[in-house]
């Protein structure tokens, strides 16, 4: 092995290890996202409100849909659709802390 390989295998084995957060939930319920429907942030663009009527849950979290297509959406591919960070801010994860993200803010990852 070289010196920039073992360089590099050495940065790699003493890397941080960065912890994804669990899902951020109000402290009342165990409602992601406030209640958001993630799909049609992606469909409509906008954050729509979910309902109880289609319900899902992700990673012990509910997620609510604005209807049962969108519902069925995400079932099909949740990886696609589900929150960042747990839905938690962006930014107090970037500082290694939690806090409830802005389901308001609507931005799409693909």
């Amino acid at each position: 092995m070289n010196l920039p390989s073992l360089l590099a295998a050495a940065a790699i084995g003493t890397a941080p290890v960065i912890l994804f957060p669990p899902v951020c939930t109000s402290a009342f319920d165990d409602i992601a996202v406030p209640g958001y429907d993630r799909v049609a942030c992606f469909k409509a663009g906008k954050p729509v409100k979910g309902t109880k009527e289609f319900p899902a849950t992700w990673d012990g979290a509910e997620l609510r849909f604005a209807s049962a297509a969108n519902h069925d959406a995400f079932k099909k591919h949740p990886e696609a659709y589900a929150p960042q960070y747990g839905g938690c801010c962006a930014w107090a994860v970037s500082q290694g802390r939690t806090a409830k993200g802005d389901a308001q803010v609507c931005k799409n990852r693909r």
